[in-house]
């Protein structure tokens, strides 16, 4: 099986990515056995779909846990989002970032060591990039829920 040119994942890679979205150290084999293919299959597939940035295997930590300061910044811009996003790539503080529609064009996710690192990455690093027009800053309080296991992945049958 190759995967849909249209971006969507076939039913053996969506099965493969919700067996690692449950559990992110499960074997090549298990998943082979839970979703009635080969190890060779799996571990393939994993490796395309790591290849073509469908997915990443790695630890995922808590954002409001010790020594962390997190927050997500909502982003107007007067300019091309485009050029926004390289600039962006460049800073280590950055752990996500999306364009978006509706009022603000870039959801951005910093991690920094305190408030005053925070207002560093801001004023020094995202405000000066020529094509930003605003920043709102939300703060990370407390953690509710963090889960990579829900949601639908896209897929042809």
């Amino acid at each position: 099986m190759t995967e849909p040119v249209d971006g969507a994942l076939d039913r053996v890679s969506s099965d493969i990515i919700d067996a690692l979205r449950s559990d992110g150290r499960k074997s090549y084999a298990a998943i082979a056995k839970e979703i009635g293919v080969s190890e060779a299959t799996v571990r393939q597939r994993i490796q395309r779909l790591t290849e073509q940035g469908h997915m990443q295997i790695v630890a995922v930590t808590n954002p409001v846990g010790r020594g962390r300061y997190t927050s997500m910044l909502l982003v107007k811009t007067k300019g091309d989002v485009e050029l926004i996003g390289a600039a962006l790539r460049t800073l280590p503080e950055v752990t996500f970032a999306v364009a978006t529609a509706g009022g603000y064009e870039l959801l951005i996710e910093v991690m920094c060591r305190d408030g005053e690192h925070l207002l560093a990455v801001i004023n020094g690093s995202i405000r000066p990039i020529p094509e930003v027009d605003s920043v709102e800053t939300l703060v990370y309080l407390k953690l509710l829920k963090l889960s990579y296991q829900s949601g639908v992945w896209p897929t042809t049958g």
